[in-house]
């Protein structure tokens, strides 16, 4: 499981999340397996590390990203697809939560957008024939590309 070593309560995250909320969001994600419930997986993850509606993310993302990266990793589609999708919307359309810009003296969006970019070698191997994955692997990789223009 990705997040058993992790301590998302030493992170800040969204009022609304209770102790287990980014657990049971990274699990939502991990058991995603149709269409349906990878949608499902990607909202709830959103929220667990921001606001969705809002398109904003906490410190707490950090935490989630080993996880995150081990999903990719897992060869599961569903899953990945949700993973994929979800850091999409991070880097490209999410910020910081106002309170939250600066995190351990750097600056949040900047390592977020770091972690996500470690991941391109991984990105490279899932734009495959795999409907689920090749189209928004692909996407994150343009993402990627523009970013750092």
């Amino acid at each position: 499981m990705p997040d058993e070593l992790a301590d998302y309560d030493a992170y800040p995250q969204p009022e609304w999340n209770g102790p287990g909320s980014v657990s049971a969001a990274m699990e939502d994600v991990m058991q995603a397996h149709d269409e349906q419930s990878s949608s499902s997986a990607y909202n709830r993850l959103l929220y667990a590390v921001g606001n969705n509606h809002a398109g904003s993310y906490f410190p707490v993302v950090l935490a989630v990203m080993p996880g995150l990266e081990e999903i990719l990793r897992s060869g599961k589609s569903w899953p990945q697809h949700a993973v994929l999708e979800a850091l999409i919307d991070l880097l490209t359309s999410f910020q910081p939560d106002p309170a939250h810009g600066i995190f351990q003296g750097a600056s949040l969006s900047a390592a977020l957008r770091e972690r996500i970019r470690a991941l391109k070698p991984l990105l490279g191997t899932l734009t495959t024939d795999n409907p689920m994955t090749n189209k928004s692997a692909h996407d994150l990789l343009h993402c990627l590309n523009e970013s750092s223009d």
